[in-house]
């Protein structure tokens, strides 16, 4: 892989049409085949700074993505972040994209005085887990359980 070929940055308003692309082609099959995401969503998401995509490309292509979200706290000033998700082509797996992605996310969160970032993963999933390691997250105890309340509107 040819580094000058490879671009990781973060998405602003203005790339609503690169970031429709990167949903389709990148998001599992039963997730993107039932996107929603208008014009005007897409704009409005990547206008709220509170709202991180950064998109990993190869040659002008989206190859990966991930997506976080900053969040007020109540207890103190500084605020934290939600790591939401984050994908990468099987084709372009094992090649650091995904540890270029999260320490782009570092770097965004350090300049937006975030002062921790929380990520959630299955505990079997192991290349998610080797992954956060590896970019410096600290593995808490497997002691909850993740609960939805869905069709709210």
């Amino acid at each position: 892989m040819c580094d000058d070929k490879l671009g990781i940055r973060r998405l602003s308003h203005g790339d609503e049409e690169l970031a429709r692309l990167a949903i389709k082609e990148l998001l599992p099959r039963n997730e993107g085949d039932l996107q929603t995401s208008t014009t005007k969503h897409l704009h409005s998401f990547l206008s709220n700074t509170n709202n991180i995509l950064i998109l990993a490309t190869y040659d002008d292509k989206p190859i990966g993505f991930l997506t976080a979200y900053i969040m007020p706290r109540l207890e103190r000033t500084a605020h934290m972040a939600y790591f939401y998700e984050i994908e990468v082509s099987p084709n372009f797996r094992k090649k650091r994209i995904g540890t270029h992605m999260v320490n782009l996310l570092k770097e965004q969160l350090r300049n937006q005085g975030v002062s921790s970032c929380w990520v959630g993963t299955n505990i079997d999933n192991k290349a998610a887990l080797s992954l956060y390691e590896s970019t410096g997250a600290k593995r808490e105890p497997e002691l909850f359980h993740e609960l939805w309340y869905e069709n709210l509107t």
